[in-house]
């Protein structure tokens, strides 16, 4: 007899309660790692490719004429520093490219569930950045030991690792966007083929073409690259922060600052006096020509006025070079030598401060021994030529209402009526970000943080996989059905049809 069964009123437990985004995030991470140890393949790509990469860069790098390496002769650092900052974009894109995009099924199977698409993102960026730390570490670790970089391991790593995870949320992005696999492996090189371009060494901003060359500065179209950022904030700060330079470079910003106007600024202004001089009493002159020839002098004029303390003898300037006396033009021309004499002085005086600095620090023949050896070890002649930029031909040129400084750009200070870091000029050592001058390593990091946080938001919204979707299945589909139809009957047209009386 079977027994009786009775009714029970009590509620089933819910057992499929969603978790809470936190929660999640931690449930996506651990099944996402667990994922990743399971692939030996994988594995062996992400503990592999960093130091084999560092390995061959660096060996191939490691220049020296003579029977023994010396790392201020080594005519590569520049070049290493560069592809240090493409292997590392290189490495976020390949490490991250097939993310989401490996995930597809399980996030369709999951969809039902609502679950946190933040959530899952943010388990992805955690450990793709502890993905970069490590591949960036082991890099640093092989690349800097051949070469023989000293006190720079923590400021390449805040670069290359910053670079890292900008290029895996950029591969993110592509992951989440396309769905093929093939399709995304293209567009790797695609995405890289520019940061290697305009990245600020294989082609330089003054050799690109005039409508993508500003007057002073860095084109728009490199302030977008990564690889910009990157690659200025090491150089600045492998001149700038080794400790041979560091003590000395607000002495020899001052210094050199000094040479170039005493023997390039004011010699230009000079020459520009003279020739507005004699062009007042020719005629057939180019007079908007030389109208902003005076704008250049008159600008010059007055900023260099505050620095000097010299106070223009005439007092306002007149507003065109045509108003100007015969004995005004003998003032100007006097007080342009004052000013050069000035700066002559300034220059030979900051210089004797420098050389008692230095001999305070070598008194004895071990220190300066020491001294020597700390130059030949910290600093570098090829980086040293890359932001002196003493290989241009033409050290000051001009500009609409001012003349440019093209030598020393790590030592020009940025032009204070731009506010933006967008409008400094290429190796510079302090850019302005909304008014405050911050060191360019400080600066340069915060772009490429600012450029990463808005990946991050493009890939929250899904923004790129909506503009391919959109793209190819309502635009491209329909232009594609409009040009068959166009040509169709361009190739086929309709005959008319004949008349009965035609016909018989």
């Amino acid at each position: 007899m079977l027994p009786r069964l009775s009714h029970i009123r009590e509620k089933v437990p819910v057992s499929t309660k969603i978790a809470s985004t936190w929660e999640q995030l931690s449930i996506f991470f651990e099944r996402d790692v667990k994922s990743k140890i399971s692939n030996p393949q994988y594995l062996a790509l992400v503990l592999l490719e960093a130091p084999l990469l560092a390995l061959v860069l660096a060996y191939i790098c490691k220049f020296y004429a003579a029977d023994q390496y010396v790392f201020s002769e080594n005519e590569n650092i520049p070049v290493f520093i560069f592809m240090s900052i493409i292997v590392s974009i290189f490495m976020g894109l390949t490490v991250s490219a097939e993310e989401i995009y490996r995930d597809r099924k399980i996030l369709k199977r999951e969809s039902f569930l609502h679950l946190s698409w933040g959530s899952y993102l943010l388990s992805k960026v955690l450990i793709l950045a502890v993905i970069a730390a490590l591949q960036t570490l082991t890099f640093l670790m092989i690349g800097h030991n051949i070469l023989e970089f000293k006190g720079m391991f923590w400021v390449h790593f805040a670069v290359l690792f910053s670079t890292g995870l900008f290029s895996s949320l950029l591969g993110l992005n592509i992951s989440s966007a396309f769905n093929s696999a093939v399709t995304i492996y293209i567009l790797i090189p695609i995405l890289l083929i520019p940061q290697l371009v305009l990245g600020g060494i294989v082609v330089r901003f003054d050799n690109l073409h005039p409508r993508l060359r500003p007057v002073d500065g860095v084109p728009l179209v490199a302030d977008v690259m990564a690889s910009r950022w990157g690659y200025e904030a090491l150089m600045v700060s492998q001149y700038q922060r080794n400790a041979y330079e560091a003590p000395f470079f607000a002495l020899d910003q001052q210094i050199y600052q000094a040479y170039y106007k005493k023997n390039f600024l004011i010699p230009q202004v000079s020459n520009k006096v003279a020739l507005l001089a004699d062009a007042q009493h020719n005629e057939g002159v180019d007079t908007l020509r030389y109208q902003q020839d005076w704008r250049r002098v008159v600008y010059t004029m007055e900023k260099e006025s505050v620095q000097s303390g010299l106070e223009i003898p005439i007092q306002p300037l007149p507003a065109t070079w045509l108003d100007v006396t015969p004995l005004q033009w003998d003032e100007l021309k006097t007080y342009s030598e004052s000013l050069r004499k000035y700066f002559v002085r300034r220059y030979n005086a900051i210089n004797r401060n420098k050389d008692s600095r230095i001999a305070e620090l070598t008194i004895t023949q071990q220190d300066r021994e020491e001294f020597l050896q700390k130059r030949t070890s910290y600093t570098n002649e090829a980086v040293i030529a890359f932001v002196e930029n003493m290989v241009t031909d033409e050290r000051i040129s001009e500009a609409p209402g001012r003349f440019i400084q093209n030598i020393y750009p790590i030592f020009k200070p940025p032009v204070t009526d731009r506010k933006t870091v967008f409008s400094t000029h290429f190796f510079s050592s302090t850019k302005l970000l909304f008014g405050w001058e911050l060191n360019t390593l400080h600066a340069n990091l915060i772009m490429i943080w600012i450029f990463t946080v808005f990946l991050f938001g493009l890939l929250y919204v899904n923004f790129l996989r909506a503009i391919v979707r959109f793209r190819y299945q309502d635009v491209f589909i329909t232009v594609a059905r409009r040009q068959a139809m166009v040509w169709g009957k361009r190739l086929f047209p309709k005959r008319a049809p004949q008349s009965e009386g035609l016909r018989s």
